[in-house]
């Protein structure tokens, strides 16, 4: 990867961890039917109307009293970032209904089959080259959402302008404070699916570089997935696997020593801050 990509990819990293402890874009894309064409990640809507962010969603996610045997489904979702958009923030109404105009909205959602998804991806990589082929892997958190996972997602992309593909993994938090032992549960079911998702997105013709941005817990999940991956005979993707930004990682150190141990560490970047409460 180039120096700058590199750079900018740090960036969104620092964008993550700011935003989360704190609470090459085309003119020729448009939104046709929900579907995206010819894409770049950041799409500027018509007047008056917000930008279009298109992002490939797996989740092992289940509806209340579910069984949560980690098998993954699978979306490609558009979220609108408002014309209001300040760089940091996550405009969200404080109550009542969101307006697309002024807050962070789902536009569409596109659920699709296994196979249907990743012939989509391929789709959207076609015909770009450099950077724009690479994937932005998002694993989220500990007593995370899915709306505020792919708002979040959607505000990295925005902020940090980022040209290639956002992809979201996001798994069973079930928030709250005091589900965490139920949250690491949740994250260890989801290890299997992770791991094919990215195998996956890294065989998909046309894909270039696999970046992954993991926060908290998600970056444990984050580790032991590509332990797996690196114990299957594949440590590097086949070639594939680019920056691995662990953003405040929820990693016991020991743990960590043999996870790294498994996975190239020139992939592995770790961004912390002293004012995560959580994590002191």
């Amino acid at each position: 990867m180039r120096t700058h990509g590199k750079e900018t990819l740090t960036r969104l990293c620092a964008l993550l961890i700011a935003a989360s402890l704190g609470g090459c874009v085309s003119d020729g894309m448009r939104m046709v039917d929900g579907h995206v064409g010819n894409a770049v990640s950041l799409v500027s809507g018509a007047q008056g109307e917000p930008s279009n962010v298109a992002i490939f969603v797996a989740s092992t996610r289940r509806s209340e009293g579910a069984t949560d045997d980690g098998r993954a489904h699978f979306s490609l979702t558009s979220i609108g970032v408002p014309l209001n958009h300040r760089a940091g923030s996550l405009e969200r109404p404080s109550f009542g209904g969101a307006d697309r105009r002024r807050h962070f909205t789902v536009l569409s959602k596109r659920n699709m089959d296994e196979r249907e998804f990743y012939g989509e991806v391929a789709s959207h990589v076609s015909g770009r080259i450099g950077n724009s082929r690479d994937v932005l892997l998002y694993v989220h958190g500990f007593n995370t959402g899915v709306e505020e996972a792919r708002f979040r997602l959607a505000q990295i992309v925005a902020d940090g302008r980022f040209s290639g593909v956002p992809a979201l993994f996001t798994w069973n938090s079930r928030g709250g404070l005091f589900n965490y032992e139920s949250d690491k549960e949740a994250a260890t079911v989801s290890r299997d699916a992770l791991e094919k998702f990215v195998v996956e997105l890294s065989r998909t013709p046309g894909v270039g570089r696999i970046h992954v941005l993991a926060h908290s817990m998600g970056a444990w999940l984050t580790m032991e997935t590509l332990r797996g991956v690196a114990q299957s005979g594949h440590p590097d993707l086949d070639g594939k696997l680019g920056e691995v930004m662990l953003a405040a990682p929820d990693i016991d150190l020991n743990v960590f020593r043999q996870q790294v141990a498994r996975v190239d560490p020139r992939h592995v970047s770790i961004f912390v801050a002293n004012n995560d409460r959580a994590l002191s």
